[in-house]
């Protein structure tokens, strides 16, 4: 309505865009004295009471969308009604149609979905979820619990080690393809969390496999007591107690 200024409705009116009513609206929405209502050459109602009721719908919308819900869902119902009175062939018809259709989009689109799933699998996404659905799989098969994580996770945690492999040190990126390793290996009693996860290295990490960490770091010529220990504290662990935190 602010917009609605005397200087915007006279020039409304002389580009066409606005024009008076033969008569007043009932609401007696009457314009500077002429006895008559606006109205948008496009449409017939009153200009004002047409911006009136876009407020008042756009005021109540939740109530709008229930009471919509509501009539939609008493005609779906009447539409059914009147399908089952004509004895369900209609129905069955179309149902039949239905699969028809869904049958020959699924034999045209068996190509195109298979590649889209090879790249999605290709992906890194894709990597992620199946090791993480593995993963879970183990830890169940094992009798350990698991807590969700999501790649935002994996990042912040890819952050935390600095890049870094935190067995040998050696740099880790995508590119040299870095892996993610349960330091208590899952069939040890590890669980399948984001404490218990930690960078390495793909050689590390196939080397470790599921062996005993300590045992498998103090076997390696780049062990040493003061990487074993700063490596213990960084995950929250002690010497005498190494289980995974969640």
């Amino acid at each position: 309505m602010n917009r609605l200024t005397p200087e915007a409705i006279a020039e409304g009116l002389e580009s066409g865009r606005y024009r008076y009513m033969r008569k007043q609206c009932k609401q007696g929405h009457e314009w500077a004295g002429t006895g008559k209502s606006l109205s948008r050459t496009s449409d017939k109602g009153c200009l004002f009471c047409s911006i009136e009721s876009a407020r008042a719908q756009y005021k109540n919308t939740d109530r709008n969308t229930e009471e919509y819900r509501e009539i939609r869902r008493i005609r779906n119902q009447r539409y059914r009604d009147r399908l089952k009175a004509e004895g369900g062939d209609r129905l069955k018809e179309h149902r039949r149609k239905h699969i028809e259709r869904n049958l020959q989009w699924r034999i045209e689109s068996a190509e195109s979905y298979r590649e889209t799933l090879r790249r999605y699998r290709a992906s890194e996404k894709g990597k992620l979820l199946k090791k993480k659905n593995e993963n879970k799989r183990r830890a169940a098969k094992a009798g350990n619990h698991s807590v969700p994580y999501s790649r935002k996770d994996l990042r912040s945690r890819l952050s935390e080690f600095d890049s870094k492999c935190v067995y040998c040190a050696k740099t880790v990126t995508t590119e040299n393809t870095h892996s993610w390793d349960h330091f208590i290996p899952l069939s040890k009693g590890g669980c399948d969390t984001l404490g218990n996860l930690v960078l390495a290295c793909r050689f590390c990490n196939n080397s470790k496999k599921d062996r005993d960490p300590e045992a498998w770091y103090f076997a390696q010529p780049f062990a040493t007591k003061r990487k074993w220990s700063a490596l213990l504290k960084q995950l929250g662990k002690t010497e005498a107690n190494q289980l995974p935190l969640i």
